[in-house]
C-alpha cells in the first residue's frame, strides 16, 4: 500500500511539474514574440519619421534650387550662374545627407552645380530616369533610383522637380543627390542586435538605402503583397525573419526593418534550457525522494515528524517575513503618496503594479484603472507608442530611462508636459524586479524656457536687422566729402533710430503710421511745436498700424523725401509746406501715400540725374512689392507710393474702410 502511494505521488508530481513547465515555456515565448513585434514596429516608426523628415529636407533644398534658378533659359545670359553655384554649394554644405545639387536645361545638360562653375560635368544626362520622367510630363516631386554620383563617387538617389517656363513649358530639372550611406549610418545605430537588416525602397521595389551595406550582408527582401498596401504598417513573419514594413506618409517610399527569429528567441531558448535543467533536477530529486521513501518506510514517521517541524518553522518564518514586508510596503505607500511627485512601480514585464494617489488626483483615473498598462489612456495619443516603447526597452535592458510626454490634467482637461524618470529594481539575489520611477509636471518650466529662447532669438534678429540697415546706409551713402558723408549717414541712422524707438514703445508689434510720419517730419522743422502746429507739414489719413519691417522702410523713405525737400524743395524756404496723406485703396489692396510739396522754389522738370535718395526710395518700395511715381511739377514735387496692404500692416490691424485718393 505504501509502495503504491509513493509511486502514485511520484508520477502525479512529475506530470504536474512538467505540464506547468511546458505552459510557462510557451507563454514566455509568446511574450518574447509580442515584445519583439512591438520593439520592431516602434523602431520602424522612428526610422520612418526620420526618413520622412530627411526626404522633406531634401525636397526643400530642391525647391530652393528651383526658385534660385528661375528660368533656366536665361540663366547664363543674365550671368546668374556663379551666384547660383554659390547657393547650391551652401545648400549641400548645410545638409549632411546631400551629395550634390544641380540644375539642368531642357536637353539634359548641366547648367550649374555645387561643385564648380562652369560645371565639371559637360556630358548630357537626358537618359537619366528622373530626367525622362519630367520630360514625359511628370511635374511634381520625383524620387530617382539608386546610382553612383559622377563627382562624389558614392551611391546616391535623386530628388528632383521640373522647371517650367512662364508659359508652363518644360525648361529643365532642379535636383539634389541624397547619399544612400547617410541612411545606412543612421540604421547602424538603431540597436536591433545581431542579424538586423534595414532598408528604404521606392514604391516600385527598387532599393534606395540598405544596412548592412552590400558586402557585409544581404539586403532584406520585401514580403509579398507589401507594395500593394496604400497606408499603414505591417509586421510580418516570413521564413526565419520577422519584418516590420512602413509606408512613408508623404512619399512613395517603403521602410523595411527585420530581425532573425534566432536572435529574437536566443534569450528565450537559453532561459528554456536553464529551466529545463532545473526541471530535470527537480524530477531527479523527486525520484530520489521516492526511492528513499520506498527503502525507508520504517523511518517514515520520523521523517514526517521532522518535515512537520521544519514546515512549522518555515511557516513561522514566512509569517514574520510577510508582516515585515507588509510594514515596509505600508511605509513605502505612505512616503509615495506624500511625495511632491507621482511615484510608480512596474514588474519585470513592464506592467504597472503601483501608482501613488497623486496620479489619480492629477489624471482623474480610478484607483485601479491605471495598473497594468491602463495608465497609457491618460497619455496623449501621439505620445503613447513612444512612451510604451521607452518603458518596455528599459525593462528589457534593465536600464534607467528619462522621457518627456503629455498627460491630461483632470481639473481642466489640459494637456500638461510631464518628465518621467525610471530606474531598475533588483532583489537581494540580483534578480530584476522591474522599474521604479517618478513623474513631475514640467509644463511651467518648458514654457519659461521657450519664452526665454524666443526672446533671445527675437533680440538677435532685431540687433542683426538694425546692424544690416546701418551697414547698408554706410555703404550706399555717396562719399563726396567727409562732412557731407557724415551728415547724411547721421541723418539716416537717426531716422532708423526713431523708427526703432517707436517700435520698442509698441513692444515690436507695430507702430502707428501717423506717429511715425510726425516723428520723422519733426526732425526737419522747428523744435517749438509739432508739424501740425507750425503749419509747415500737414498729415491726413486713417489710423493704420505698420508692421516692424514696413515701419523701418517707410521711416527711411520719409527721411529721404524730407531731406530732399530741405535741400531743394518746399522745406528749404520759409513759405514752403509739405502735405502727406495716405489711404487704404480697395479692391486693389494697396496702401497709397501722397507726398506733395508746395510753395518751394520753382522746378524746371525732372532732375537730369537720379540722386541717391530717389534710388533708395525705389529700391525700398521694390523690396516691399510696391511701386512709386514722382512728378516734378513747376510748383513742387509730387511723389505717390503704392504698397501692398498685406506687406505693410501689422497682423492685428483690422482692414480700414476704403478711401480712394
Amino acid at each position: 500500500m505504501q509502495r503504491t502511494a509513493w509511486l502514485l505521488a511520484f508520477f502525479v508530481s512529475v506530470s504536474a511539474c512538467t505540464g506547468m513547465w511546458v505552459l510557462a515555456v510557451f507563454s514566455d515565448r509568446r511574450s518574447v514574440l509580442t515584445a519583439a513585434e512591438t520593439r520592431l514596429a516602434a523602431t520602424a516608426r522612428l526610422l520612418d519619421e526620420h526618413a520622412d523628415r530627411a526626404l522633406e529636407s531634401g525636397y526643400r533644398a530642391v525647391d530652393a534650387a528651383a526658385v534660385a534658378a528661375d528660368d533656366p533659359r536665361t540663366l547664363r545670359a543674365e550671368g546668374r550662374g556663379p551666384e547660383l553655384n554659390r547657393r547650391l554649394a551652401a545648400i549641400v554644405t548645410d545638409s549632411p545627407q546631400l551629395a550634390s545639387a544641380w540644375v539642368m536645361d531642357a536637353d539634359g545638360y548641366t547648367l550649374v552645380e555645387n561643385w564648380a562653375y562652369p560645371p565639371l560635368t559637360t556630358a548630357p544626362f537626358a537618359h537619366r530616369d528622373y530626367f525622362q520622367a519630367h520630360l514625359q510630363g511628370r511635374r511634381d516631386r520625383y524620387i530617382g533610383p539608386l546610382a553612383v554620383g559622377p563627382n562624389a563617387g558614392r551611391p546616391r538617389f535623386t530628388l528632383s522637380r521640373a522647371l517650367l517656363t512662364p508659359a508652363g513649358d518644360f525648361a529643365g530639372v532642379a535636383a539634389v543627390g541624397v547619399f544612400s550611406d547617410y541612411f545606412a549610418a543612421i540604421y547602424a545605430e538603431a540597436g536591433l542586435g545581431s542579424g538586423a537588416r534595414l532598408a528604404l525602397f521606392r514604391s516600385d521595389g527598387s532599393q534606395l538605402a540598405v544596412w548592412p551595406v552590400p558586402g557585409e550582408g544581404a539586403a532584406p527582401a520585401l514580403p509579398p503583397g507589401v507594395l500593394t498596401e496604400a497606408e499603414g504598417a505591417a509586421v510580418i513573419l516570413q521564413g526565419d525573419r520577422l519584418f516590420a514594413v512602413r509606408r512613408l506618409v508623404r512619399f512613395p517610399v517603403l521602410l523595411a526593418v527585420s530581425q532573425p527569429m534566432a536572435t529574437i528567441l536566443a534569450e528565450w531558448e537559453a532561459r528554456t534550457r536553464r529551466t529545463g535543467l532545473v526541471m530535470a533536477a527537480l524530477v531527479g530529486t523527486l525520484a530520489g525522494l521516492t526511492l528513499f521513501g520506498l527503502r525507508g518506510a520504517r523511518e517514515q514517521r520520523a521523517l514526517t515528524a521532522t518535515l512537520e517541524a521544519e514546515r512549522g518553522a518555515l511557516e513561522q518564518h514566512v509569517t514574520e517575513r510577510t508582516a515585515q514586508l507588509a510594514e515596509s510596503e505600508a511605509r513605502f505607500r505612505d512616503m509615495a503618496d506624500s511625495a511632491p511627485m507621482i511615484v510608480w512601480v512596474t514588474d519585470p514585464q513592464g506592467a504597472c503594479t503601483f501608482l501613488a494617489r497623486s496620479w489619480q488626483a492629477f489624471t482623474g483615473q480610478a484607483p485601479q484603472a491605471g495598473l497594468g498598462f491602463g495608465w497609457l489612456s491618460a497619455v496623449h495619443p501621439e505620445d503613447r507608442v513612444r512612451v510604451q516603447q521607452a518603458v518596455m526597452l528599459a525593462n528589457t535592458g534593465q536600464s534607467p530611462f528619462r522621457i518627456e510626454y503629455r498627460l491630461r490634467r483632470a481639473s481642466d482637461g489640459a494637456w500638461r508636459f510631464a518628465l518621467a524618470d525610471g530606474a531598475p529594481r533588483h532583489g537581494p539575489d540580483g534578480d530584476f524586479l522591474g522599474t521604479i520611477g517618478s513623474i513631475v509636471d514640467i509644463t511651467d518650466r518648458r514654457e519659461a524656457e521657450e519664452r526665454q529662447a524666443l526672446m533671445a532669438r527675437e533680440l538677435d534678429h532685431r540687433a542683426k536687422n538694425a546692424l544690416t540697415v546701418v551697414q547698408a546706409a554706410l555703404r550706399l551713402t555717396p562719399k563726396r566729402d567727409a562732412e557731407t558723408y557724415a551728415r547724411a549717414v547721421e541723418g539716416r541712422v537717426a531716422a532708423l533710430a526713431r523708427a526703432h524707438s517707436a517700435l520698442a514703445e509698441g513692444h515690436w508689434q507695430g507702430v502707428a503710421l501717423r506717429a511715425l510720419a510726425a516723428a520723422e517730419l519733426a526732425a526737419f522743422l522747428p523744435a517749438d511745436g509739432t508739424p501740425a502746429e507750425v503749419g509747415r507739414a500737414l498729415l491726413s489719413g486713417p489710423e493704420l498700424v505698420l508692421n516692424p519691417a514696413a515701419a523701418q522702410a517707410l521711416s527711411m523713405m520719409l527721411h529721404e523725401l524730407a531731406t530732399n525737400a530741405t535741400k531743394h524743395g518746399a522745406l528749404g524756404v520759409p513759405a514752403g509746406r509739405v502735405e502727406l496723406s495716405w489711404s487704404a485703396c480697395q479692391p486693389e489692396g494697396l496702401l497709397r501715400l501722397r507726398w506733395v510739396e508746395r510753395g518751394g522754389p520753382a522746378l524746371e522738370g525732372a532732375p537730369r540725374r537720379s540722386g541717391f535718395g530717389s534710388r533708395l526710395i525705389g529700391a525700398t518700395v521694390g523690396q516691399l512689392g510696391g511701386r512709386s511715381e514722382q512728378r516734378w511739377d513747376a510748383d513742387g514735387l509730387t511723389c505717390v507710393i503704392d504698397l501692398p496692404l498685406g506687406r505693410v500692416l501689422a497682423a492685428s490691424e483690422p482692414m480700414a474702410m476704403p478711401v480712394v485718393v
